[in-house]
């Protein structure tokens, strides 16, 4: 049996969050590390450090950027749940 659309776009919304709030959540612990350490010259931790932030953020990206073009009409309710989290 088929899920209806509503429900695909519902899980997609939250799973949408939840990579949102693990990209939120790499981000704040780069920027609060790079304040406290990027002066010693740790490029090679910076460096990995960076990249966990960006992989954190790819599932967001890639899920809001589906919910856009797929589901266009659910645009502003993400917004919304964004705008809760941050």
């Amino acid at each position: 049996m088929m899920e209806s659309t509503p429900h695909k776009a519902e899980q997609a919304l939250t799973r949408i969050v939840e990579d949102y709030r693990r990209a939120l959540k790499a981000e704040r612990e780069f920027i609060e590390w790079e304040s406290t350490h990027r002066r010693d010259g740790a490029c090679d931790e910076f460096a990995a450090r960076f990249y966990a932030w960006l992989d954190a953020s790819e599932p967001f990206v890639a899920g809001q950027s589906a919910i856009e073009e797929q589901f266009p009409e659910l645009v502003d309710e993400l917004a919304e749940k964004l705008k809760a989290l941050a």
